[in-house]
């Protein structure tokens, strides 16, 4: 064992080096920022149409710190693999009152809507679609 006690010296210190940088890697993403790709017209001008890359921090969320006209991003529940950003434009207990433009451009009826108030940890958010066309 003698001639080999370098090398299993030099590799058990190389293995402990790339998993606390995996470590490192884990706490950054799940806990402090992340990359996020997001495409699609919902958001322009601010965002631009095209695939663009942001680092999303995820401290305020956990801290409850988001306010209205943040910009959020969020997965589809029918593909979670996909991300889409939107602007919040409501939170619990805030009355949310929007113009349908569904029906003929003279009968555009109000709505109006309550972000509900919930004894669960996650927060009821109320976000705004742009569409186009």
């Amino acid at each position: 064992m003698g001639p080999f006690r370098f090398a299993i010296k030099e590799a058990r210190e190389t293995a402990f080096l790339v998993a606390k940088c995996f470590c490192v890697l884990h706490v950054t993403d799940n806990y402090l920022i992340s990359p996020v790709i997001t495409y699609g017209h919902s958001m322009l001008p601010t965002i631009d149409a095209t695939s663009t890359i942001f680092l999303t921090e995820r401290i305020s969320t956990r801290f409850g710190k988001v306010a209205h006209g943040d910009i959020v991003v969020l997965r589809l529940p029918h593909n979670p693999r996909q991300t889409v950003a939107k602007r919040l434009v409501g939170l619990e207990g805030d009355r949310i009152t929007y113009v349908s433009s569904r029906l003929s451009k003279k009968k555009k009826k109000k709505h109006m809507f309550l972000v509900p108030k919930t004894s669960i940890s996650l927060r009821q958010l109320w976000f705004q679609r742009v569409t186009f066309g």
